[in-house]
């Protein structure tokens, strides 16, 4: 079966989309916010997305040209364990949420509670689907999957 955007796994990168869309608007649905004092939220929220970004720049450098948008790996990859990849199964996503959190910080109110909820439910989904191809197409997963955590190095 000859692989494409939607076998590889594309409507997991159209819920992604989704859920970027739904934080880059959850301002204007919540724009309120809570009165922190001395905006120290947003300090927090900025160092927290920061490191978002430097997590995803180590991944991806790491994957190399194994790096692909789709949760499918294609069938040119190799399985990634070094680097960060050597302390997290999905450094990715782990950067991806960071940013999330972030942002959700930096622009506080119950809504962005929520979307970072439903940004870390989704990604846990996707990493979980994309573990099942993972498993298949290369034997020495299982055992990296056993020392390895899927989102949280020494947590989860």
């Amino acid at each position: 079966m000859r692989d494409t955007f939607w076998t590889r796994g594309g409507i997991w990168v159209l819920g992604q989309f989704a859920v970027f869309g739904i934080v880059g608007a959850s301002p204007f649905i919540a724009p309120e916010g809570y009165p922190w004092p001395f905006k120290f939220h947003q300090v927090v929220g900025s160092a927290f997305a920061v490191g978002g970004l430097v997590l995803l720049a180590l991944a991806a450098t790491s994957l190399g040209k194994s790096l692909t948008p789709l949760p499918k790996p294609a069938t040119t990859s190799e399985l990634c364990t070094s680097g960060i990849y050597g302390f997290v199964r999905h450094p990715i996503y782990l950067g991806l949420l960071l940013v999330i959190f972030g942002y959700c910080l930096f622009l506080p109110s119950m809504l962005e509670l929520v979307v970072v909820v439903l940004a870390t439910l989704f990604f846990d989904r996707k990493a979980a689907r994309e573990e099942l191809w993972l498993r298949d197409q290369y034997p020495a997963y299982e055992h990296y999957a056993k020392r390895t955590r899927r989102l949280i190095p020494w947590l989860y």
